[in-house]
């Protein structure tokens, strides 16, 4: 019982790394039902635009890291993830990308019946100007104040809005 507990909560467990990324894969587009070479192995989402057996398609542009393979007349999902439009790269699913000291995480949601993946943003923190490094909610440090001068105490705070700001007095 245990080992099922461990193995559910390692499925969980989001993973960021260089492996997380994945090219925006080249969508195939729809054909008409005469230039496909056998019908057979087809498939089709509306009996107008059909995919030949080995293609992979996107249904559409917003949605280009959400991929779909025509398998012998079967459509199968092939890849799951969301546009990281900073890097212009595809996230896997459940796998986690930073930008500026914010972390976000692949997600899929269900909504009237349709699939939405987006990046939530799971961690926020504050990106110190002076050292260009991350800094968490309350944490005390030496930065630039709004101005540019240097003060010696800084927090970072964490706004109602999932946005931060750096604080300095002195």
């Amino acid at each position: 019982m245990a080992l099922v507990h461990l193995v559910a909560l390692l499925s969980v467990l989001v993973i960021v790394g260089a492996d997380s990324f994945y090219d925006i894969p080249v969508s195939q587009d729809p054909k008409p039902r005469e230039a496909i070479s056998d019908l057979r192995y087809a498939c089709t989402m509306d009996n107008k635009g059909y995919y030949n057996h080995g293609d992979i398609f996107s249904l559409y542009h917003e949605a280009r890291c959400v991929t779909f393979r025509c398998e012998a007349g079967v459509i199968h999902e092939f890849h799951q993830g969301c546009l990281n439009r900073e890097l212009q790269k595809c996230v896997y699913l459940n796998h986690s990308w930073n930008i500026d000291c914010h972390t976000f995480t692949c997600i899929r949601r269900l909504k009237d019946g349709y699939y939405s993946y987006e990046g939530l943003r799971s961690q926020i923190n504050c990106k110190d100007p002076l050292t260009q490094t991350c800094k968490g909610e309350g944490e005390l440090f030496r930065s630039l104040d709004k101005s540019g001068h240097v003060k010696n105490r800084c927090t970072c705070r964490i706004l109602p809005n999932r946005s931060s700001e750096i604080l300095c007095t002195d």
